[in-house]
């Protein structure tokens, strides 16, 4: 095929360009603990193509992400307020995050696991901003992701989605979060999206959403643990939203655990909420526990006087 010079000079000129196009499109800042401190607002711990620390400079219209990948765990214990927004902090390959200070991305999402399960962000104190918090990647299989909140407040708002085989688990009564929606999702059969609640002795914050609750998994789970709590009888809101779609499928898919301090447990749906009723059981209930107790009593003293007359 006999090619002019003009078509050539073109093509390498494309060529050129798309090599040029394709090293200005990565502009990262990627995690590497350089100073060996491990904590996450040390500039010097962040290398890449942008290098500092996420967000140091505007936006040119190239890939931006912020990426931990590496020499971890990584903690934030002073407050850390992104300079301008970017693309997106991922937490992959297994690290974790710690944080107990203020985290706030100025706009911009968080991406909780990637390439590898075992990727871990646990919250202590502080607020955390950000837009969108996904929790597990939907796109890939066994890219997942857990975020601890034991204390400080989630605000999300462009909502939470908790993908595949990933949880997101709010844990006693001193944290809180507040998202514009709320989204269980999996895109394989069995990958279990968990909604996971550790009652502190008053029960927990609830979630509260200024949309929509979305239970889309027919494998989706809630989870909830009463073995902190020393409330007594109500109800208890877990979730506050807009509009809902869905409900957690099947009793196997609720798991309720711990003592509840001895109340009857139930889960209900409202226009509005769902919730944890927490009842004082009906009187058969405790007489029948009575009368087992009481029937195990007899059966053990006549098996202890029949042991004596055989001694005897």
């Amino acid at each position: 095929m006999n090619l002019s010079k003009p078509y050539l000079y073109g093509v390498l000129i494309g060529l050129l360009l798309a090599a040029s196009g394709s090293h200005a499109a990565n502009q990262r800042s990627i995690w590497n603990n350089a100073t060996g401190d491990y904590e996450f607002t040390t500039a010097g711990n962040w290398g890449g193509e942008r290098g500092g620390l996420p967000g140091n400079q505007p936006d040119s219209g190239d890939t931006t992400n912020a990426i931990i990948q590496s020499s971890g765990p990584v903690n934030l214990t002073s407050n850390f307020t992104a300079a301008n927004p970017f693309d997106v902090l991922i937490i992959r390959k297994g690290l974790t995050l710690n944080v107990a200070a203020d985290m706030d991305l100025n706009g911009s999402p968080l991406l909780l696991g990637q390439t590898d399960p075992g990727n871990l962000l646990n919250q202590t104190a502080g607020t955390v901003s950000v837009t969108n918090l996904n929790i597990g990647d939907l796109a890939q299989t066994g890219e997942e992701g857990t975020y601890n909140l034991s204390g400080g407040t989630l605000n999300a708002t462009g909502g939470i989605t908790i993908n595949d085989n990933s949880l997101f688990s709010l844990q006693g009564d001193s944290a809180s979060v507040s998202a514009s929606s709320l989204t269980l999702s999996a895109n394989e059969t069995g990958a279990d999206p968990t909604l996971d609640f550790q009652l502190g002795s008053t029960g927990v914050n609830a979630i509260a959403l200024t949309g929509a609750f979305q239970i889309n998994s027919p494998d989706a789970v809630l989870s909830i643990d009463g073995s902190a709590f020393t409330g007594g009888p109500g109800t208890y809101e877990l979730v506050t939203y807009g509009s809902r779609t869905g409900t957690f499928p099947d009793p196997s898919n609720i798991s309720l655990t711990g003592s509840f301090n001895g109340l009857q447990t139930a889960i209900s749906y409202d226009a509005d909420s769902l919730n944890l009723v927490l009842t004082v059981p009906e009187p058969s209930t405790v007489l029948g526990l009575l009368g087992l107790g009481a029937a195990a009593v007899m059966r053990r003293r006549r098996r202890n006087l029949a042991d004596a007359a055989t001694e005897s």
